[in-house]
């Protein structure tokens, strides 16, 4: 009767301790929860999309999904089993639109989904960032679709929208988005900001063919998953062109539009959007050819996965039944 009516060994209950721990995922591989770990928080950010790039200006780039369980009232912890490998796919950035004169359409292209938990009914897909506009070819201006939306690259056409999910947690109504749109040009010559995780793109304006605006990258989202306070996921910045003024690169990661001190100073890239924050590329300008001019490459995304500190007892093989109900009215059980 020792163990309560059961027929087995007697256990003898031993308590654990489990630290937090966060662990940074920066490159595609697998990840193994601890021993006790049952539910995890996360970030995980989709790669930036490429900056687009022509001799009127580019468009910045949208930065990539940005999906948390931090701060957010629908996404909480999930859960995970103990002591488990999963696998993690980590995105990478868009390449930035060349501009060939007039051979190619300098569009960027779009940034690489990051996927957390493959393969398992908890994974959690951030969509790759918008490609930003390049020349005025047919279908290059706008920007395209994505976590965050690209800028266009010249007006006026349209920035490509964010990622909104189409359904929240409850199964009802709209989730919490991914990402906002990137701006729409407003004047020829003045390429858009990119979209980022908590702003939309700034739309690039011109009022003559000398006077230029180009639009600032939307902001990325600010974070404490490691501890201390990192933004992620901005915007890339678009360029003005001939004034050659870039838009400086939405907080997060954003990459600035290509600039240059002199206007009508010749080609200039865009500036790449920050590895591992998937921040957009930045827009760019050729003014002088035949030299090619890119726009920025998109930032590498990432996936960080904080385990909670725990503490209880456990023990192999079969329990006592007066144990496991004391255990259990305490909150100790572990199982």
């Amino acid at each position: 009767m020792a163990n309560g009516g059961i027929i087995g060994p007697t256990n003898t209950p031993s308590p654990f301790s489990q630290c937090a721990v966060v662990t940074s995922k920066t490159a595609t591989g697998p990840f193994t929860t601890q021993p006790q770990t049952t539910a995890v928080d996360y970030l995980v950010v989709a790669g930036g999309g490429g900056g687009g790039t022509s001799d009127s200006g580019g468009g910045g780039a949208g930065a990539g999904g940005y999906i948390t369980s931090f701060g957010c009232s629908c996404r909480g912890q999930i859960s995970v089993c103990k002591a488990t490998a999963y696998t993690m796919t980590v995105g990478g950035g868009g390449a930035g639109g060349v501009d060939t004169p007039y051979t190619t359409n300098g569009k960027g292209a779009d940034g690489t989904n990051t996927i957390a938990f493959c393969g398992t009914p908890i994974a959690i897909t951030a969509e790759g960032g918008g490609a930003a506009g390049g020349t005025n070819n047919p279908g290059s201006i706008c920007g395209s679709t994505g976590g965050s939306g690209g800028g266009s690259a010249l007006g006026p056409a349209c920035g490509g929208a964010g990622n909104t999910p189409p359904a929240n947690c409850s199964g009802a109504g709209p989730g919490p988005v991914q990402g906002y749109a990137g701006g729409s040009s407003t004047g020829t010559n003045a390429g858009s900001g990119g979209g980022g995780a908590s702003a939309v793109g700034v739309a690039g304006a011109s009022t003559s063919p000398v006077c230029t605006t180009a639009g600032p990258g939307g902001a990325g989202g600010t974070n404490c998953i490691t501890g201390s306070p990192v933004v992620y996921a901005g915007g890339g910045g678009g360029l003005g062109h001939p004034s050659d003024t870039g838009g400086s690169g939405g907080p997060g990661g954003g990459g600035a539009g290509g600039g240059s001190p002199v206007p009508g100073g010749g080609n200039i890239s865009g500036q790449n959007g920050t590895a591992n924050l998937g921040g957009g590329g930045g827009g760019a300008a050729a003014q002088t050819h035949p030299s090619p001019t890119a726009g920025g490459t998109g930032g590498s995304g990432v996936i960080i996965i904080k385990e909670p500190a725990l503490s209880g007892v456990t023990a192999p093989g079969v329990w006592s039944m007066e144990e496991q109900y004391a255990y259990s009215l305490a909150g100790t059980w572990q199982g």
